[in-house]
Formats: structure tokens, sequence, C-alpha cells
């Protein structure tokens, strides 16, 4: 099956870049990857990617917030995990891929930042 191969490669080249690498993407999402002519998924995209330092703390968010995990949608969270924060944004990606819709929306707001933010951080 090509899409659990994908999911397969996707997390292998996540975890090159964070081991390998040192690299933490942070936007990943349907838009920010790749099938080549061979069907094979890769990430693109790291504008907003940042070298991973010793702690792997970051203390602000980037990418789309629809991929936020619920660390970067709290106000009284300052430093959160780079790698966590990925590996979260990947799992959506994957939910999105496979059933074609966000897990996380507010069809009252019309998919409004702050409420699909508080939807995120309540872990609805």
């Amino acid at each position: 099956n090509p899409h659990l191969k994908n999911i397969e490669r996707l997390k292998q080249g996540l975890f090159y870049l964070h081991r390998e690498v040192n690299i933490i993407h942070r936007d990943i999402k349907p838009q920010n990857v790749l099938l080549s002519n061979d069907l094979t998924a890769k990430f693109c995209d790291y504008g907003v990617s940042e070298k991973i330092i010793e702690n792997d703390l970051i203390s602000k968010t980037a990418g789309t917030y629809h991929f936020f995990a619920p660390e970067c949608c709290d106000p009284d969270v300052n430093l959160f995990k780079g790698r966590a924060t990925d590996m979260w944004s990947l799992g959506v990606t994957l939910y999105c891929m496979i059933f074609n819709y966000l897990p996380f929306w507010d069809n009252d707001n019309c998919g409004n930042e702050f409420s699909v933010l508080e939807i995120i951080c309540r872990n609805d």
C-alpha cells in the first residue's frame, strides 16, 4: 500500500531531520509534503525551520495554526519541545491525508484561528 509506505517515509524523514541534521521543521502540513513521480513523499518548505539547540526548547510558534500542538496554543506556556511539536504536526498531517479533513475545526466560526486554537488546547 503506497499510503502506508509514505506514512513510514514521512516518519523516518522527520526522525532524520531531528536526529541527523538537527532541524525542527515547524510547519509540517499536507501542503508541505511533495510526492515524487514514483509517489514517494518528501517534506518541503523549510522557511520557518530552526536548528535544534542543546535542550530542544523553542519559545515562539511558527507555521500553520491548524497543526499546532496544544502547548503552542496555551498562552501560559513559554517554552516547548520542538521535536514534540513536529511529531504532533505530523500526526495531524497524516490524519488529514487519511480522512481528507482537519481534526480540529470550528464549524460555528468558519475555522476562526482563535476558536481552532481553543479546540486544540481543550483536547476535544
